[in-house]
């Protein structure tokens, strides 16, 4: 199905109370993210520059010299009319538009390679959610067992006060009862239950100190989920995004579909190499076609071939710009999203050695190490 590629809110990580290695790994961890956000800026801007190409082909085809436009035009109509004669695959038998079949030669050269690619990004994007998913399943975890153990030391110092106020109590009736009976039988009794009680308050008091310690280990846990929690979603957006813009690219829904038709591309390719072999007149109008537009400067002649219709038809050419626009509209939040991610990660460097300066130069050090990968 369509990929989700809402981008989930980061949330903040309470570094203050890191130990020297939690640091090194927080600092680490950043540096994992700034060196991931580069590599998809990278791929992304690579494809942008592609777009592009492809966007200002469709001006220079536009402004074209009137005399030039004409052969163009007549050129462009020879290879739609001889195409007539290839479209054997409107038989019950072939499973591919004209359209779907133009886009899959289209984009032959990038397969099956593209095929790959798109089954490797569907088992990131799906291991990636599935990590998110068991991660914020351990932090709720974490979350009641923190809310319990404080709910836990609520009921230790109710009970310690209760002991007090026992304590309290023995000693004024013992009073009472000194005043009323000066012998000293009662001495051993009162001596008995003051001891008894003074030894369960120690014990109390052990417990609450041994939950306090449990509430701390599990508040460092949580901040570490968090913080693992936060990159993981870091890898789902790009995945998301990197997952979206190939269904988008490909017109598919998935791996699956898009494999589907490219067997059927394949088959019906070999069907019409057999028509070539009779047809030969429309090679020769496609390398006119492509001579003329190589002339006026178009960068990729080839990919008009499957696009002729946008040359003859201006309703036909506003669908193709819109689809660039929006393949780079795509890639443009991609770059966007990545650097946000890269500068929230140098924010999170300066805020931890600020919080933790003993740590700073430890910090400054794996940094290094990474700086010339960034």
């Amino acid at each position: 199905g369509a990929v989700n590629n809402t981008q989930d809110n980061l949330e903040e990580v309470d570094t203050a109370g890191f130990t020297g290695s939690e640091v090194g790994s927080f600092v680490k961890s950043q540096c994992d993210i700034m060196e991931e956000a580069s590599r998809y800026i990278e791929n992304a801007k690579v494809e942008y520059d592609s777009v592009t190409d492809y966007y200002e082909d469709i001006q220079r085809i536009e402004n074209a010299p009137e005399d030039i436009k004409l052969k163009l035009m007549y050129a462009a109509d020879r290879v739609d009319n001889l195409s007539v004669d290839r479209r054997i695959f409107k038989s019950p038998e072939n499973k591919l538009s004209n359209k779907v079949y133009r886009m899959m030669e289209s984009y032959e050269e990038d397969f099956p390679e593209a095929l790959v690619k798109l089954r490797h990004d569907e088992e990131d994007y799906n291991t990636v959610l599935k990590n998110v998913r068991m991660i914020k399943g351990e932090r709720s975890m974490y979350r009641i067992e923190a809310n319990d153990l404080v709910k836990k030391q609520l009921r230790i110092k109710k009970y310690s006060v209760l002991m007090l106020a026992l304590l309290v109590g023995v000693f004024v009736i013992f009073l009472l009862i000194s005043a009323a009976s000066p012998d000293d039988e009662h001495i051993g009794m009162f001596i008995t239950v003051v001891i008894l009680a003074l030894t369960l308050s120690l014990g109390l008091f052990a417990y609450l100190k041994s939950t306090e310690r449990k509430v701390y280990v599990t508040e460092v846990k949580l901040n570490k989920a968090t913080a693992l929690l936060n990159k993981y979603k870091i890898k789902y957006v790009n995945a998301a995004n990197v997952l979206d813009y190939q269904y988008n690219k490909y017109n598919v829904k998935s791996a699956y579909e898009l494999e589907q038709k490219y067997q059927a591309y394949i088959e019906m390719k070999e069907e019409q190499k057999k028509m070539l072999e009779v047809t030969g007149n429309l090679t020769s109008a496609e390398a006119d076609l492509m001579h003329i537009l190589g002339r006026l400067g178009v960068i990729d002649t080839h990919v008009w071939i499957a696009q002729v219709k946008a040359i003859l038809n201006p309703k036909e050419m506003v669908e193709v710009r819109h689809n660039l626009s929006v393949r780079r509209q795509k890639l443009r939040k991609q770059i966007e999203y990545n650097e946000n991610r890269i500068e929230d990660a140098k924010n999170n460097i300066k805020n931890i050695t600020r919080n933790n300066p003993a740590y700073a130069k430890d910090a400054m050090e794996i940094l290094e190490k990474y700086l010339p990968k960034l």
